[in-house]
């Protein structure tokens, strides 16, 4: 029974996961080489690249965004028609 439980949440947390257009990445981005801003004024590095790579496996689109490290888990909780 447990496995019949485990089964059917993981089929449900992976249909979540591919059912969002877009997922957004937020990060206070001042530590290469995990996350830094290059040349052109774009997030880039490890954790920028793992992200693109999963959201290619899922069919998502990634945002990213560079925020002050305590404004990160407050803005993600603001509601999406607050942020417009």
């Amino acid at each position: 029974m447990k496995k019949v439980l485990i089964a059917a949440l993981i089929a449900g947390f992976s249909l979540s996961a591919t059912a969002a257009e877009t997922i957004r990445f937020a990060t206070e981005a001042s530590y290469p080489p995990f996350e830094s801003i290059d040349a052109n004024n774009q997030i880039v590095g490890f954790d920028v690249d793992l992200a693109q790579a999963l959201c290619k496996e899922i069919d998502a689109t990634c945002t990213f965004s560079n925020q002050a490290f305590d404004s990160l888990i407050p803005s993600l909780k603001i509601p999406s028609r607050r942020r417009q």
